[in-house]
């Protein structure tokens, strides 16, 4: 299924997300399920984005400037909010339910 812009940035940050995690910037447990909450899919869904070639260029960052642990949590959120509201299917389904559709 193609992607829109809005779409493949806000799944590149969550791809980000688990870099920053898997480098120890970040400290979450299991930050999968954290960013397949915050998506609103699955976390099969969160694999498939994280072995996607294409989003392999949001794996790294410039040593000299460490990403801020704060900033990359709330623009997870953030960014969750916005694909859930835009893209999630879960959401779809869920308000086709509520509306007896």
């Amino acid at each position: 299924m193609p992607q829109n812009t809005l779409q493949k940035k806000l799944i590149e940050d969550a791809v980000f997300y688990r870099y920053c995690v898997e480098k120890k910037l970040i400290i979450d447990p299991d930050p999968v399920k954290t960013i397949a909450l915050s998506y609103g899919v699955s976390v099969s869904c969160v694999q498939k984005w994280e072995q996607d070639p294409k989003f392999k260029h949001v794996r790294c960052h410039d040593p000299k400037e460490t990403p801020d642990p704060y900033s990359i949590r709330s623009l997870l959120e953030i960014h969750g909010e916005m694909y859930r509201k835009n893209f999630s299917l879960k959401k779809n389904l869920n308000s086709l339910l509520m509306r007896g559709g």
